[in-house]
């Protein structure tokens, strides 16, 4: 049985362990995780765990890097093939998990690590539009939401290029082609592949100063 430690008890880490039990991974009385004092929220939040994970309060300024879903690591010389073996199996149990050279880690960041956040944009945009042409804004959030996540799931379950997957659902002339050549004209791909560009540039600038 795995013994885990967390540097920080927010939501992130709240659902790494989550997942790691799910996968039968650890039990709830071999993780123990660290947290500001103060911090009483997460502390409550990682206790409601199965048979109460042990919380130490530390100081605050404890960096977390882990990323949920989809995670990347790199290695160090000293780093042995156990240590490759375990980090791919406890992260692979709660999504994706691979190993990357250390130089691909900002334009990670940007793309994976602040893609959430570029999502719900999109999202929120998509359910202002449905509303703006007549639908309750509940109605068109759920909508939205599962319209992405059956997009997101035949993504992973294909071998087809993004490309050939947006032409399956564009009929010739119709509502859908329409809409993607409004969106080409106003620079959609343009200002996504520009927030991947920025927000690189703004983790090397970040990791300079440290």
């Amino acid at each position: 049985m795995l013994r885990l430690g967390f540097l920080g008890a927010g939501k992130m880490a709240h659902a790494l362990a989550n997942g790691f039990l799910a996968a039968g991974l650890t039990k709830a009385d071999a993780i123990i995780a660290s947290c500001d004092p103060s911090d009483n929220s997460s502390i409550e939040s990682f206790q409601s765990l199965p048979k109460d994970v042990r919380v130490i309060r530390v100081m605050p300024n404890t960096p977390a890097t882990v990323r949920c879903a989809a995670s990347v690591f790199s290695c160090g010389s000293a780093v042995r093939s156990e240590d490759i073996n375990l980090t791919k199996k406890l992260f692979g149990s709660i999504g994706t998990c691979e190993e990357v050279p250390e130089t691909y880690m900002d334009p990670i960041t940007a793309l994976s690590g602040s893609g959430p956040a570029y999502v719900y944009a999109i999202m929120e945009a998509l359910c202002t539009g449905g509303v703006r042409m007549g639908l309750p804004r509940e109605l068109a959030r759920r909508l939205v939401t599962q319209t992405v996540l059956g997009a997101a799931k035949t993504a992973v379950e294909s071998n087809q290029h993004l490309s050939q997957l947006c032409d399956d659902v564009t009929s010739p002339a119709g509502s859908t082609a329409e809409a993607l050549y409004w969106l080409e004209q106003s620079r959609l791909r343009a200002a996504l592949i520009g927030a991947v560009e920025v927000a690189t540039k703004r983790c090397k600038e970040v990791n300079l100063k440290r």
